[in-house]
């Protein structure tokens, strides 16, 4: 006989409400994240410059640290930044996304970015500004129009922003081993093909 997740309970067949109130719990969780993702709600604000840092407390630490360290070395990415970026926020996911709707872009960054060594996670958030300025720079073009997905992603997009990432992991004095393998394997990984739109 199955056992009921989390009850201990034995049952042959579980209840239609049970599994019902199942999936609501599952759908409020996913609306939670999604929300979390895009106005970073559950958490503190802190500005940084012009820049509003959304999450915990150990997300902005850490933000902030990292912002700090390109204020001191790489001044020009902060700028870099700043010009395309109006808000880091914690994501519910691992991995770093952007999202630019309108006139405001979302740099929206994932524990496993965020938790890394201040160096690379430095470099992780000049690598999705990179992004936004590729965005940015093709709406320039044409305001009024949409902003086909190739200009700020897919390999062409992708291989200048881990390019310019690179370049900022050299000028922090990033490990060798982490820059040999964003030069040599990380686009045979192809990630941006595993994205969700």
């Amino acid at each position: 006989m199955p056992v009921l997740p989390g009850t201990g309970l034995f049952n042959a067949r579980p209840s239609k409400n049970r599994y019902r109130l199942h999936m609501i719990f599952e759908s409020i969780k996913k609306f939670q994240d999604r929300i979390k993702d895009v106005f970073g709600l559950f958490g503190k604000t802190c500005d940084w410059k012009s820049l509003t840092l959304r999450g915990s407390a150990k997300f902005i630490s850490k933000t902030v640290d990292a912002l700090n360290l390109l204020m001191r070395e790489l001044p020009e990415t902060v700028q870099l930044i700043e010009e395309n970026v109006s808000d880091i926020s914690e994501g519910a996911s691992t991995r770093a996304k952007v999202k630019v709707p309108g006139k405001r872009s979302w740099c929206i960054i994932g524990s496993e970015d965020y938790m890394d060594a201040t160096v690379s996670y430095a470099a992780v958030l000049a690598h999705e500004a990179f992004h936004c300025m590729q965005y940015r720079k093709c709406q320039a073009g044409s305001p009024n129009a949409n902003v086909p997905k190739e200009f700020y992603s897919g390999e062409k997009a992708e291989k200048e922003a881990l390019d310019y990432m690179i370049n900022v992991l050299k000028k922090l004095g990033a490990p060798a081993s982490e820059i040999n393998w964003y030069q040599n394997e990380v686009m045979k990984t192809r990630w941006w093909e595993k994205k969700k739109s």
